[in-house]
C-alpha cells in the first residue's frame, strides 16, 4: 500500500516537473525569439551607423578639410582688400560647413568671431544691402561718366575700399537681364525701358 502511494506521488511529482520543464522550454523559446529580434534590430542599427560613418568620412575627409584651412596670413595681418577677399572665402566656407541647417528649416544669418587682438568679426551670411547699393552707385558713375572696365580695374587694384571689377560686372549683367531698351514708336526721338518682372512660384 505504501509502495502504491509512493509510486502515485512520484508520478504526480514527475508530471509537475514535466509541466515546469515545458513552461521553461516555452519561455526559453520565446526568449530566443526575442533575442533574435533584438539581434536583427542591432544589425540594422549597425548598418545605419556604418552608413552614417561613411557619409561623415566623405563629407569631412582630410582632403576636403584642406580647402577650409587658411594657408596665408591671419585675417588681422592683411590689408583691407585682402581682408575682404579672405572674408568672402570664409563666408563661402561657412555656408558649406553649415549646409545641414536647411534640413532643420533654419537659415544662418550671421556668425561672430573674435580675432587674436580681441576684436569681434561679424560675418553676415545673407546678401548685404549696403554693399549692393554701393556697387550700384559705382556702376551708375561708371555709366554716367563712361569709365571703362579696364580703367575701373586699375583704380580698384590700388584702392582698398572699391569693389572688384567682377562684382560690378555681375551686377551690371543682372540689371541688364531685367530690362530691355526699345526706340520710342513713331518719329519721336528717345527710348523706352521695359522692366522684366521675375516671378518665382
Amino acid at each position: 500500500m505504501q509502495l502504491l502511494e509512493c509510486l502515485q506521488k512520484c508520478t504526480e511529482s514527475k508530471e509537475v516537473v514535466e509541466r515546469k520543464l515545458q513552461s521553461l522550454v516555452k519561455k526559453l523559446e520565446s526568449n530566443g525569439k526575442e533575442l533574435q529580434k533584438v539581434e536583427k534590430k542591432l544589425q540594422i542599427a549597425e548598418k545605419k551607423l556604418t552608413n552614417a560613418q561613411d557619409v561623415l568620412t566623405t563629407v569631412c575627409s582630410a582632403k576636403d578639410n584642406l580647402n577650409y584651412v587658411n594657408h596665408g596670413k591671419p585675417l588681422d595681418a592683411v590689408s583691407s582688400s585682402q581682408r575682404l577677399q579672405k572674408i568672402n572665402i570664409l563666408k563661402s566656407n561657412i555656408k558649406n560647413a553649415l549646409w545641414f541647417f536647411e534640413s532643420y528649416g533654419l537659415q544662418p544669418i550671421n556668425v561672430i568671431f573674435h580675432d587674436s587682438l580681441g576684436s569681434s568679426v561679424n560675418l553676415e551670411l545673407g546678401t548685404n544691402n549696403k554693399d549692393m547699393e554701393k556697387m550700384k552707385e559705382v556702376l551708375f558713375i561708371m555709366d554716367r561718366f563712361k569709365i571703362s572696365d579696364q580703367a575701373y580695374h586699375e583704380v580698384a587694384t590700388i584702392s582698398d575700399t572699391l569693389s572688384k571689377l567682377h562684382s560690378i560686372i555681375n551686377i551690371r549683367d543682372n540689371m541688364n537681364n531685367n530690362l530691355e531698351i526699345y526706340r520710342t514708336p513713331g518719329n519721336t526721338p528717345g527710348h523706352m525701358l521695359v522692366y522684366k518682372l521675375n516671378s518665382e512660384k
